[in-house]
């Protein structure tokens, strides 16, 4: 009789794996643990390329953009010259 008990609860365990299912938690934790470590940098550096595809179109586009920012700049720092000279 012992012999069959031993095969009875041998047989329930072979077919059954939902014992070996991972928990949430589990799943959570190897999540985590395949995640690129450099996802941040990659984040970055995909945005500088951005910023310079888009300088390099404006600069297509529009040759005397940049003096017109040069201009605005030196409005600007003309501004805060005066603004400094008025404060003393």
């Amino acid at each position: 009789m012992s012999k069959a008990w031993g095969c009875e609860r041998l047989g329930s365990t072979v077919h059954d794996l939902t014992v070996h299912r991972a928990t949430p938690e589990d799943i959570l934790r190897r999540h985590e643990i395949h995640k690129s470590k450099n996802k941040a940098l990659v984040h970055l550096e995909l945005q500088e390329k951005a910023l310079k595809r888009k300088c390099k179109k404006q600069k297509q586009l529009d040759p005397d953009s940049l003096e017109k920012r040069k201009l605005a700049l030196m409005r600007e720092l003309d501004f805060i010259c005066v603004y400094v000279r008025y404060l003393q």
